[in-house]
């Protein structure tokens, strides 16, 4: 018996001429006759790779417009316009730094050179009209911001940790940055150093960097000293542990009171634990997974892999083998055609430390998030895109330029029509345009 997607390839082998007539009589029909709505613009995309970067959260998404972006509904209702946007992607080249999450949008001040929270619900900015110089959102919900205040007055910036409702975690002591700064005057000027630096905070605990010793130790809410400065590097606590770098450069773990449960053995940074599952590199560049006991319960014999995501995971062999869908116990939950493909965060033979920068070792791969929490996710074959869900069956043939975001049904898509012009919209999973991109002419 064929699997689904040799089946839907030889399909399409034989009736390829059939399938295009159909596919842009059914893009006309929707066009026409189905989509609600269309809209002045283009979706974002990244010109090396051809990907969309526009982003959709299952509410909003985003287009770009004469130079600025626009956000919308998922019904094509206009939310914000005319925003101005930093021309960057953020440091993991995961997404733009034009970030949408629980319906707070950060926006670009270009003419203050900061940013901004914005509600989109309520359409006004929060927190007063104040500008940061960053906002960093971390995949636990909470930001690090650092709030610019009136130089004229001789007031420094505020370095803020906010929960996801923008409410006032910690406030870093004036007097700890003014010692930063003395001791090292160009650590806080980029934007990657005080990712690395400041982290987030996560179960109480915030990381804390002593200038003077230049090590690492924890902080809670309350200023107060919780675990004592005597490393080289930490992570931001999940599941109750840190990853730790010793004098020696090796990696272990300590629990909430800063007792060492994980030895430092591992030679390459591991990652945050998730489903009681982090995933550690051996020195010949394969990842497998530890348990809190530091035993090895998922073998290290991937060269991909991504963390735990509610009791799942996505690991691969190599580049040729099929993708793997697996449990905590490392079983095989289904395997997918060898053909397709999705971008991994990175794999293990080619791993770098990063040293700091806490988000990228709590990066949840959004395949694997669609897979476990809808059914059905974004893959690739011979460089288009299509759906598929976790059985191996195709439900959106691959036919896309490029598709983003699968969220409760609804997706971000660029296909290109028989006059080789692009189409671009929120389609939905039988691949009708409920919503249409389109630039106008002058």
């Amino acid at each position: 018996m064929l699997n689904p997607l040799k089946s839907y390839y030889m399909s399409q082998m034989v009736k390829q001429k059939l399938n295009t007539f159909v596919l842009l009589l059914v893009l006309s029909c929707s066009s026409n006759l189905v989509s609600q709505t269309k809209v002045d613009g283009l979706l974002s995309i990244n010109e090396f790779y051809g990907k969309v970067v526009s982003a959709f959260d299952g509410t909003y998404f985003w287009v770009k417009h004469n130079g600025k972006y626009d956000i919308y509904d998922k019904s094509g209702q206009q939310i914000q316009s005319g925003i101005p946007v930093k021309n960057q992607i953020d440091v993991r080249n995961y997404q733009n730094t034009f970030a949408v999450r629980n319906g707070i949008l950060i926006s670009y001040d270009s003419s203050k050179f900061g940013e901004r929270f914005i509600s989109l619900k309520e359409k006004k900015q929060l927190g007063g009209d104040h500008i940061y110089s960053t906002i960093i959102p971390y995949d636990n919900g909470t930001y690090f911001a650092i709030k610019e205040l009136d130089k004229q007055f001789g007031k420094m910036s505020e370095h803020l940790y906010l929960d996801e409702n923008l409410n006032v975690i910690y406030k870093i002591k004036e007097s700890h940055i003014k010692a930063i700064q003395e001791k090292s005057r160009s650590i806080l000027t980029s934007e990657d150093q005080k990712r690395r630096l400041f982290g987030s905070a996560n179960e109480g605990f915030i990381k804390h960097y002593d200038p003077t010793t230049k090590t690492f130790g924890f902080i809670n809410t309350k200023g107060e000293t919780v675990i004592t400065h005597a490393y080289k590097a930490v992570g931001d606590f999940s599941e109750g542990l840190a990853f730790f770098r010793n004098e020696e450069n090796l990696y272990g773990f300590i629990n909430n009171n800063g007792d060492t449960v994980i030895p430092a053995k591992y030679s390459k940074q591991p990652y945050s634990f998730f489903n009681d599952r982090a995933r550690v590199v051996s020195k010949d560049g394969y990842w497998g997974f530890i348990n809190g006991k530091d035993q090895l319960v998922i073998d290290a014999t991937y060269k991909f892999a991504t963390n735990f995501y509610k009791n799942h995971a996505l690991v691969r062999t190599d580049q040729f083998s099929s993708i793997l869908l697996i449990d905590t116990d490392g079983n095989v939950i289904h395997a997918f055609d060898k053909n397709l493909k999705i971008d991994f965060q990175e794999q293990a033979n080619i791993h770098q430390t990063l040293g700091l920068n806490a988000e990228y070792f709590t990066h949840i791969n959004p395949v694997l998030k669609q897979l476990v929490d809808f059914g059905k996710g974004i893959f690739t074959f011979k460089n288009k895109s299509g759906l598929v869900d976790s059985k191996g069956n195709v439900v959106l043939d691959f036919n896309y330029k490029s598709l983003k975001d699968y969220n409760n049904g609804l997706m971000l898509a660029i296909i290109t029509t028989e006059n080789n012009k692009e189409k671009h919209g929120l389609i939905n999973e039988q691949g009708t345009f409920v919503v249409t991109v389109g630039q106008s002419k002058f």
